[in-house]
């Protein structure tokens, strides 16, 4: 029998709080919280208390990810050639210059630049 000043063995933790596995994840608690809602994320509720397995937890990542990777890859092989890109050129004015640009330029100003 163990007495009260005999430690107890480590025993592995079997699941995480929300909070433990949003750090584990690296997201924030806003999305756990969602993903548990939307039943998305594994979990089992004692009373108000809501855990996450750690198996079932790595299990649905290694999923997910197997998932996304597939979603890619077919989005890949289907996908139409997209528009050719049209991102910043050289000479290329910014938007937040273009209403500008006329005066900066001398244009319409009878050559003189204000």
């Amino acid at each position: 029998m163990l007495s009260v000043d005999t430690p107890l063995p480590s025993v592995p933790r079997l699941t995480l709080s929300i909070e433990e596995t949003a750090r584990a994840l690296g997201v924030g608690l806003d999305h756990v919280y969602a993903a548990v809602r939307g039943g998305r994320l594994p979990h089992v509720r004692f009373g108000a208390r809501v855990v996450v397995p750690v198996t079932a937890l790595e299990r649905w990542l290694h999923e997910e990810a197997t998932r996304q990777a597939q979603e890619t890859a077919a989005a890949a092989v289907v996908a139409p050639p997209s528009e050719p890109f049209r991102g910043a050129r050289v000479g290329a004015v910014p938007r937040h210059h273009r209403a500008t640009l006329p005066t900066r330029l001398g244009v319409g100003t009878g050559g003189r630049r204000s």
